[in-house]
């Protein structure tokens, strides 16, 4: 639907590009802000390691209504998160770049079945905890080993939350995958 749409240049200002890049980190630097202070609070951990953490938090928008507490199999949570995946389209003109042979966009799993085997069980007892206006906060972190000696490890952040609704399972992504070291 928008893929005809395509940005345009930013021209220099009069006052040179450096006032440009200082206005484009200023503006970013506010919604980072203004992102941080609206997240919603943790209320209660259910489980926190190295691996991750799966905790309930308040449910921000008031006219959410969750359909909690429910139960859901662990094996049934599993099979749901062996089907999530990341379709990688790329971005305006340069999206031909990332996809892959025949013109057919990157695919990548969501979580590893080392994720999926913590995250299940966890996410099947914060379902049947979490009340109707709570959803089920999950957090995973990965480390990867450096490619050689030189290069250190490297720890990657998927996070997120879940909640039903009715009969539905809304699943919301906020992090795929996040180094701050990269950042």
């Amino acid at each position: 639907m928008f893929s005809d749409l395509q940005p345009e240049p930013l021209q220099p200002s009069a006052f040179g590009s450096r006032f440009t890049l200082n206005n484009i980190l200023l503006s970013l630097l506010c919604v980072t802000g203004t992102a941080c202070s609206t997240t919603a609070p943790t209320e209660k951990v259910l489980f926190e390691d190295d691996r991750g953490s799966v905790a309930l938090q308040t449910i921000a928008n008031p006219s959410i209504q969750a359909s909690h507490p429910i139960s859901l199999e662990p094996s049934l949570l599993a099979l749901l998160l062996r089907g999530l995946e990341i379709h990688d389209h790329g971005i305006g003109p340069h999206r031909r770049v990332v996809e892959g042979f025949a013109g057919q966009p990157a695919t990548y799993p969501l979580f590893s079945e080392d994720q999926i085997r913590f995250l299940a069980p966890l996410l099947a007892e914060g379902l049947r905890t979490a009340t109707a206006n709570q959803a089920i906060e999950y957090r995973v972190v990965t480390t990867r080993e450096g490619s050689n000696r030189l290069q250190s490890s490297i720890k990657e952040t998927t996070s997120g939350s879940l909640y039903a609704h009715g009969r539905e399972l809304y699943v919301i992504l906020s992090e795929f995958r996040h180094n701050p070291m990269c950042t």
